[in-house]
């Protein structure tokens, strides 16, 4: 099967669909910025959450805006009727989600076009009425969150897919990793290693808070181990690729040697001030830390310095002789480094706290 000009199936790997969430609320700045921004992290569709209360001409508004910024499929998340049949006289790639109760609705419309039947009841039925409509369908049984069905949802994955062997299935990982205060790496890593086992062709997602900034990133990476395993015929492990950020397999460290003299650090009592100071943080659009220099409190910053490292920074503030203590140095590059590991981890930064 084809989503535009994107394969699905069993011999692929599964795909990932990222949703702007709220899409027709948003300019067509945030709309740009997004879907570049789920490019980078490797989305295959870009997929237009649609709220309840959109009428026909947001829509068109932002279908229009979302096919001038990408060329990966597109598809809208609505289960208006109405909006569906106008997703389809747009052209869309894929529509979300004819259900038992739009079906009758919009069936008359199905015809040679690519959709999610999303289910937890008669989802056979919904199935093979959007396919005798010609419609190329997908099925979704609703993966739930945890606490509120995720065991008996991962069941009706099962049942269906033992009954429909080759049927194209959709897994919505983000009902998962937005209802659980846990990092949403190892989070991803398992549903999709679940998903896989159940042959799904689209992996959904969205990134609606900060835990799960790089879920996009992070479900590409789980589909691209859990493809390599399947075809080795093994456990996702040991593949070349894995999702470890802030942990190794293996220990590599050297064996320090202790020796001479030892001396217990202590952190230094006073503080000698410099003539002037930097605040530190981050931009995340632009991937860079910032170095912000003001001469004294009451002034306007003096010079902003951008770097993607902690080095980039220091070297550039040593050229320019900033500096005039050693000791405002060190906290400089203390700090400058924090940023750096809060801007590849998704942490919070804020000069002067702890990260972890």
């Amino acid at each position: 099967m084809k989503i535009g000009g994107l394969e699905i199936g069993k011999e692929k790997p599964m795909r990932i669909s990222a949703e702007i969430v709220d899409s027709t609320e948003k300019t067509e700045e945030e709309i740009k910025n997004t879907i570049k921004n789920y490019e980078e992290q490797g989305a295959d569709l870009i997929d237009l959450g649609i709220p309840i209360a959109t009428n026909e001409d947001e829509l068109v508004r932002t279908v229009e805006i979302a096919k001038k910024f990408t060329n990966k499929p597109l598809s809208v998340d609505t289960v208006n009727p109405d909006l569906i049949k106008k997703s389809i006289d747009l052209g869309i790639d894929l529509v979300l989600s004819v259900t038992p109760k739009n079906i009758e609705e919009v069936e008359d419309y199905l015809s040679g076009v690519n959709c999610v039947v999303a289910a937890r009841d008669k989802l056979k039925n919904t199935v093979e009425r959007a396919r005798e409509s010609g419609a190329n369908a997908i099925a979704d049984p609703i993966l739930d969150p945890p606490n509120e069905g995720l065991v008996d949802s991962l069941v009706r994955y099962y049942e269906y897919r033992n009954n429909e062997q080759d049927a194209p299935l959709f897994f919505g990982i983000g009902n998962v990793t937005e209802m659980i205060d846990a990092d949403s790496t190892g989070v991803n890593a398992i549903m999709s290693s679940i998903a896989s086992e159940l042959n799904v062709s689209i992996l959904f997602t969205a990134q609606a808070s900060s835990k799960t900034k790089y879920g996009v990133r992070e479900l590409k990476k789980a589909s691209k181990l859990n493809f390599l395993a399947k075809n080795k015929k093994t456990t996702p492990k040991d593949l070349g690729i894995d999702l470890l950020y802030l942990k190794d397999k293996k220990r590599k460290e050297v064996e320090t040697k202790v020796g001479g003299r030892t001396i217990e650090a202590e952190e230094e009592k006073g503080y000698e001030e410099d003539e002037g100071y930097f605040e530190i943080g981050i931009d995340r659009e632009e991937k860079k830390i910032l170095a912000v220099f003001y001469k004294n409190k009451k002034q306007e910053p003096k010079l902003t310095i951008k770097g993607e490292t902690a080095k980039s920074i220091t070297d550039k503030i040593k050229d320019l002789k900033i500096i005039k203590k050693e000791n405002h140095f060190f906290y400089l590059g203390r700090e400058l480094k924090k940023a750096e590991i809060a801007l590849k981890t998704g942490k919070n930064y804020l000069q002067g706290t702890d990260l972890f």
